[in-house]
């Protein structure tokens, strides 16, 4: 799947901004398994790529469905929310 990208800073609310940082908080303390890519793709969300089609497919989503499938239910929701931000040509649309 490639990467997309959306402008954050006209679409993501603070609210979206702080459930994305409880959720990275989350994943490396509940997590027994590597989650460092996944938590790399989450932070990349304030950066304006969209990985929200890639998340979902990821081999670790499995096994984060069945040991906390509270944090499943985020992720799979703030990938929801990044999915419905139009698409840009480029993250942020070059303004970081």
């Amino acid at each position: 799947m490639q990467v997309t990208y959306f402008n954050r800073h006209e679409n993501m609310d603070s609210e979206t901004r702080f459930k994305i940082l409880d959720l990275i908080k989350e994943l490396s303390y509940k997590c027994e398994c590597d989650t460092f890519t996944l938590e790399n793709y989450l932070y990349g969300f304030f950066d304006g790529y969209n990985y929200s089609r890639i998340i979902p497919a990821m081999d670790i989503m499995e096994t984060i469905e069945k040991e906390n499938p509270s944090t499943y239910n985020k992720l799979m929701e703030i990938c929801r929310i990044v999915q419905s931000y139009p698409s840009t040509k480029q993250p942020n649309n070059g303004n970081f």
